[in-house]
């Protein structure tokens, strides 16, 4: 008998369904794992009461309701007024982070993608690590000049 003649209403198809759903969630939490490992490293390499190593020591699960919105507030600052420009910025001497922090946070952005892209799109988890890598990027995109992203 396979997956596909198993009736649903059959005791098999139940467990089926929740070992897929486990292993799933067994995928996302090692990505989640990985992501918070790495964070903790880059958290090391700055000085530890830089914003940017505060808040790499949060939980990832944190990031897109707290620190996301935090971070655009403090890199508002460095925005441009120009709407046909607001997609790519200058850095200037007032951006409240220093190089190694903007590094770090593309760096981290980075990771979230490649774990998204891992998990697929079909995972709760992969969705919001891309959603989250994409918006990292866009505000702490290179800091030598502008960059199309």
């Amino acid at each position: 008998m396979n997956a596909q003649t198993i009736p649903m209403h059959s005791p098999i198809a139940p467990t089926d369904m929740r070992t897929g759903q486990q292993r799933l969630e067994a995928r996302e939490q090692a990505a989640l794992r990985r992501v918070a490992a790495q964070m903790m490293a880059e958290a090391a390499e700055l000085p530890p009461t830089s914003w940017v190593a505060e808040h790499l020591r949060i939980e990832v699960d944190e990031w897109g309701e707290r620190v996301l919105p935090e971070l655009a507030r403090v890199m508002a600052v460095e925005r441009r007024q120009d709407a046909a420009q607001s997609w790519i910025r200058r850095r200037s001497d007032r951006c409240p982070l220093t190089r190694d922090e903007e590094a770090c946070l593309r760096r981290i952005a980075s990771l979230f993608r490649a774990e998204a892209a891992e998990l697929g799109p079909k995972s709760s988890a992969g969705i919001r690590l891309d959603r989250w890598g994409i918006r990292l990027a866009m505000e702490c995109e290179n800091a030598t000049g502008p960059r199309i992203l």
